[in-house]
């Protein structure tokens, strides 16, 4: 049921029990939240990077603190621990740690954001 590949990006084993249903349960309530992550996060992502040169670093530290708790949910755990850090980034208004951190989100974004497309196309 789980496919294999989410474990890239994934806690699969918190997944399993995924707020306390059953396995299946938890694979449908999955599904759900995994198409709500890809229809907001995207737009997360570009305003996050359009507004580090800015130095709009109050939007960057607000998308990011949303990101890191959608992707937490999601069990996402490298994801969400790169959104804490551009969020203590943007909070200290440097641009280069920001910069850097923002990067290295929209590369593991990518990754989950292939990883849950992947889950989603129809068989």
């Amino acid at each position: 049921m789980w496919p294999e590949h989410l474990s890239e990006c994934f806690d699969l084993d918190s997944l399993r029990t995924f707020g306390g249903f059953d396995e299946d349960e938890a694979w449908e309530f999955f599904q759900e939240l995994a198409e709500a992550f890809l229809d907001d996060s995207p737009a997360r992502i570009q305003t996050i990077l359009s507004s580090i040169p800015s130095g709009s670093f109050d939007v960057v530290k607000n998308e990011a603190h949303s990101l890191k708790g959608s992707s937490r949910n999601l069990y996402a755990v490298k994801l969400g621990d790169l959104c804490e850090a551009l969020e203590s980034a943007s909070g200290n208004s440097d641009a280069n740690s920001a910069g850097r951190a923002a990067q290295a989100l929209a590369y593991e974004f990518a990754r989950v954001e292939n990883a849950l497309n992947k889950m989603l196309e129809p068989a």
